[in-house]
């Protein structure tokens, strides 16, 4: 095997006996457990199955070519597009869930170290023949120069950065595509090829689709590169290889605006979704100190690190890891004399400038948000870089900065292999991260049961306010092929309008929102709807088969309303699987509905119960919304009744779309009554408030003919 070779195949096992090593017992649970915490393994796994089953529908149904066009070509509605399972389908053909999610994730770590010794050993080779008749690095030979790549490669594989992105974010934590993508930038500006132009394409298309937020960085990079070496751009540009260049970004382009034009079409909409705010951005900035604090993870000192200091840093631990490790930056600081002065000064300045840019548009000290502007502040609005919501993400460039500076610097300095052990174990100890959070990837036998049953819709309690639930339940929707009602996961990709009606419905909010007081009490719900009549309506109108109950997920009281509620009230069935309940919502057995039911949107005002008084009310600003659903097969003559406060007026129009309902003219006390013949559906109600004071109602009810009420 020729030494070249040798060295790259040792590399590699080197990296991939670490990675399994320090990440016990991660390797001996492939395939029955999925390594991280909370819900994002879930999302992912759930986004690999997703896609396969879309591939296999569409092939059978012959519509494979409009699958491509909808993924790859642009097509289809403005939306979040995701594609960062993309680049390993070919993985999960061949192994499925959850192996596949766990090679990857194995091979995050192995392939960035390996990237970063692709990197550093090229620098450091390269300026070793450019400048090696100089005196500083005469006497460094080849073997010293892989033992630094070696070594930077090691640090940059164990980064804390790394591992708390590893605990979840499947894009983030693949930090082999940018040291790849600067690999192959400095190979073009040496000389141009064909292939290594083809090379940057296709590594820049991944980052983009893996993790945006790298892809944006990196371009910025490219930009400092270019303007530091400005004098050889100018050459590459003016000679016949320039073409390379301009072919390469096209593909570039191509690869990137492309599959992504929906979300390009969605920033030119000005959608909230995307346009983040200076909040988030604030929060999700890193702190000064956060380059010099030990993660919270880290085995030995973690926890006191993180009781001293990181507990107090905005945002959450993911985000505002980026611990760079005391003994490495002490050896930069004291050792970096003897480091060409060209690479110091410019590998400095990148990782100046972009700690700068991920602190964010304010300054944090110690999780002190101050009034002092920072330079992120004046793009923080511009398109792009307003849906940046982890600007903190940037001090990856910072921790790729100072790998190539470590190995510079053992490459050096270091001339004694025992210094080399030593400092490699320095680096295991300030980074050691063991255990790493795992969970159990087998799910439970109800969502087979739930398969077989009738309905569109399943409920799962808590998966409108767990997110973990939420993210499980939708992997579980590949087994069922039922839409979760009410999930919170996706929700930022999907937009809030999907959830926006659910979170409205009555009885079903009370229940999703594990509002037990509310369900303890049967307090009625706006109108006068009763929480027990109005539920068996609802999950008809949502064609809901089964609710299905998180025991491990809820609190001992939570579960024990929820569960007198569906049993005592509603006269569900219980089958237990566990750690999972499971009830039929079998429409003909529940309590008897009268077939309508009403929500109201968010713009209703300080609606609550008055003790005092034994009253609802609600104030409308300025306008607000109701929607009647009716679901009794025919249309249905309706009435609703409120009173005007006595300390408010009722100069109201009532509009259905474009129609006038009623214009109400009311003093404070007097009652409004409402009568309308409802079709069948949906139909939404518009109040206005056309005066110039507030209007409150109170003893709000909602009538329906042939329930013991007469509608005239």
């Amino acid at each position: 095997m020729k030494t070249s070779v040798k060295t790259h195949v040792l590399a590699v096992g080197f990296y991939l006996l670490a990675t399994v090593i320090f990440s016990l017992p991660v390797g001996l649970h492939l395939t029955d457990q999925v390594v991280g915490a909370g819900g994002d393994p879930w999302q992912t796994m759930w986004r690999f199955s997703h896609y396969e089953q879309q591939v296999v529908s569409s092939k059978q149904q012959g519509m494979l070519l409009q699958l491509v066009r909808e993924t790859f070509g642009g097509a289809g509605d403005s939306r979040l597009v995701n594609l960062s399972a993309w680049p390993w389908m070919w993985l999960q053909v061949i192994a499925g869930q959850p192996l596949t999610y766990n090679l990857v994730w194995l091979g995050s770590f192995t392939l960035a170290g390996y990237a970063m010794f692709l990197l550093a050993q090229y620098l450091l080779k390269r300026h070793w023949d450019q400048i090696k008749e100089k005196e500083e690095i005469r006497n460094t030979p080849a073997r010293q120069i892989k033992v630094a790549a070696f070594l930077a490669g090691f640090y940059y594989m164990l980064l804390p950065f790394h591992v708390a992105h590893a605990q979840g974010h499947f894009g983030a934590m693949q930090l082999a595509w940018l040291p790849l993508a600067i690999l192959l930038i400095f190979k073009i500006l040496d000389k141009p090829t064909w292939g290594r132009g083809l090379g940057l394409a296709i590594v820049v298309i991944i980052q983009a689709w893996t993790e945006h937020h790298y892809a944006l960085w990196l371009a910025v990079f490219a930009l400092i590169l270019a303007v530091w070496r400005w004098r050889k751009v100018i050459d590459i540009m003016r000679g016949k290889r320039s073409v390379v260049i301009w072919v390469m970004a096209v593909v570039i382009g191509l690869g990137i605006i492309v599959p992504y034009w929906p979300t390009v079409r969605l920033v030119g909409s000005g959608d909230s979704v995307l346009n983040l705010g200076t909040d988030q951005t604030v929060r999700f900035s890193a702190d000064v100190f956060s380059y010099l604090v030990p993660a919270p993870f880290q085995t030995l000192w973690g926890k006191y690190a993180q009781m001293l200091f990181s507990q107090r840093f905005t945002g959450n631990f993911t985000e505002s890891t980026l611990f760079l490790g005391w003994v490495p930056l002490l050896l930069i600081l004291f050792f970096s004399q003897r480091v060409p002065r060209q690479q110091r000064v410019f590998w400095l300045v990148v990782a100046g400038f972009f700690g700068l840019i991920s602190l964010g548009p304010l300054l944090h000290v110690m999780g002190t948000v101050t009034r002092i502007p920072l330079p992120y502040a004046l793009i923080d609005s511009w398109p792009i870089f307003s849906s940046v919501r982890a600007v903190a993400r940037a001090g990856v460039m910072v921790e790729i900065s100072v790998a190539v500076l470590l190995g510079w610097v053992v490459a050096t300095q270091v001339n004694r292999k025992s210094m080399v052990f030593a400092l490699a174990g320095v680096i295991m100890l300030e980074f050691m991260f063991w255990p790493m959070p795992m969970q159990s990837a087998r799910l439970s036998q109800v969502y087979r049961r739930v398969s077989e049953l009738p309905g569109k819709s399943v409920i799962e309690i808590p998966a409108a306010t767990n997110y973990t639930t939420a993210s499980r339940a939708l992997y579980a929707s590949e087994i069922h092929g039922k839409k979760v009602v009410g999930s919170i996961a996706l929700e930022r990709a999907e937009g809030d309008s999907d959830n926006a009606e659910i979170r409205s419905l009555p009885a079903l909010r009370q229940l999703l929102y594990l509002r037990t007081t509310h369900v303890e009490r049967q307090s009625d719900d706006f109108f006068g709807q009763v929480l027990a009549e109005t539920l068996p309506d609802v999950l008809r109108y949502l064609d809901v088969g089964a609710i299905v109950i998180n025991k491990d997920s809820l609190s001992d009281n939570q579960l024990t309303v929820v569960r007198q509620f569906l049993e005592r009230e509603m006269k569900m069935q219980a089958e237990d699987f566990g750690d999972v309940v499971l009830y039929l919502a079998e429409i003909d057995k529940l309590p008897a509905g009268d077939g309508v039911f009403l929500s109201r949107d968010s713009r209703w005002a300080n609606v609550g119960y008055d003790s005092k008084r034994d009253s609802i009310f609600a104030e409308i600003p300025n306008e607000a919304e109701v929607a009647l659903y009716n679901v009794r097969g025919e249309n249905v003559q309706v009435g609703l009744r409120f009173d005007i406060a006595p300390e408010s007026q009722g100069n109201i129009l009532v509009k259905s779309a474009d129609k006038m309902v009623t214009d109400l003219h009311l003093q404070g006390g007097e009652e409004a009554k409402i009568r309308m013949t409802l079709p069948l559906g949906k139909t939404t109600l518009t109040f206005i408030n056309r005066g110039s004071g507030k209007v409150v109602i109170q003893n709000p009810l909602l009538e329906v003919a042939g329930v013991g009420v007469e509608i005239n």
